[in-house]
């Protein structure tokens, strides 16, 4: 008679091999798609069309900064490393002062997409920038009097 812990053992080892596998089919995929993942030739004026529905108030908008596409890690769910751009949002907190906010875009099939990157503890905070250089996206800011 087979113990039970032994058998759950092997069913947890199955399910490791077939998470595994099904990340290495997907990476795989991706890397054979690469020519769809190119950043498209208006990837910028995406962008600030994106962020125009993703912040809360656009009109508060001090400073927008953006790298050049180059490969970066963009999360297990999003196709891992691959072509992305890093956008650095600056406009006033909750308190009224200056701060700054990043997102990620990257894209697929001539279109972007993206997500605002959220720190979940100090560290996490404490390491989130943009590397430099930055390029302003003036289309987005406001200019004040």
């Amino acid at each position: 008679m087979r113990k039970q812990g032994t058998s759950a053992r092997a069913l947890g080892g199955v399910a490791a091999v077939a998470v595994a596998a099904a990340f290495l089919a997907s990476s795989a995929l991706a890397q054979s798609s690469s020519a769809s993942l190119a950043p498209p030739k208006n990837y910028r004026a995406q962008i600030a069309a994106k962020l125009r529905h993703m912040e809360d108030n656009p009109s508060a908008i001090q400073y927008v900064g953006i790298t050049q596409p180059r490969q970066m890690f963009v999360g297990l769910f999003n196709g891992g490393t691959r072509p992305a751009v890093c956008v650095q949002v600056e406009r006033p907190n909750i308190f009224g002062i200056r701060a700054a906010w990043y997102y990620l875009f990257y894209f697929e099939n001539g279109r972007v997409d993206g997500f605002k990157m959220v720190a979940t503890s100090a560290l996490q905070q404490a390491l989130q920038r943009c590397e430099p250089p930055l390029s302003p996206m003036t289309d987005l800011v406001r200019s004040r009097r």
